[in-house]
């Protein structure tokens, strides 16, 4: 049986129907860039204060951690909160001044601002979740081999790493649907320039 459909297939008629242009004003793109900075400030400024609790705590931990092994993995892991709150507040710090005068500078700001988000976003793995794993292997690993008595207890690991993997995965999951959000609003604004 041949599926050969026309011109009146309702796919090919959603598919070639004209895209309606997307029309913003330039106070509607002042607007929406000024909320996306307060949102990537507010961002900032709560993954920073985390990720400082846990340099505390950690810091905390390498005087009274009596395993080396196990002052080793908070070392790793106040170096990776640092390296965390120098990337977030670098690369992802939002821009300076939104532009005053003229609807292509907003437009250009809002969007250059976007992309920047987006492609942070994407890389979660290299600057948020990825130097945090080094710690936690390395104070999970020196917590369990101070209380190992037969090779079978180093099994007592598996569910705390399926529960640090489902976490991590879920947390990377989450940044690339907020990508491809970015994405779409990057699509967005780049039809209002076409029209």
């Amino acid at each position: 049986m041949s599926s050969n459909f026309g011109e009146d297939d309702p796919i090919s008629v959603w598919q070639n129907q004209p895209v309606e242009p997307l029309i913003m004003s330039i106070e509607e793109i002042r607007r929406k860039a000024a909320k996306f900075q307060r949102r990537i400030q507010w961002r900032n400024f709560r993954e920073t204060a985390a990720a400082l609790v846990v340099v505390v705590v950690f810091s905390l931990y390498l005087k009274w951690y009596p395993s080396p092994m196990m002052r080793l993995g908070s070392g790793l892991t106040i170096a990776g909160m640092i390296y965390m709150i120098y990337r977030i507040n670098g690369r992802g710090a939002p821009g300076k001044n939104l532009p005053e005068s003229g609807f292509e500078n907003c437009l250009e700001f809002h969007k250059r601002e976007l992309v920047k988000q987006r492609d942070l976003l994407r890389t979660v793995w290299s600057w948020y979740l990825g130097p945090m794993i080094p710690g936690l292997v390395v104070t999970l690993g020196a917590s369990v081999a101070a209380k190992v008595r037969h090779p079978s207890d180093w099994l007592r690991l598996v569910p705390i790493l399926i529960v640090f993997s489902a976490f991590f995965w879920a947390v990377a999951r989450f940044n690339q649907r907020a990508a491809n959000c970015l994405q779409r609003q990057i699509d967005d604004l780049n039809r209002a320039v076409e029209h």
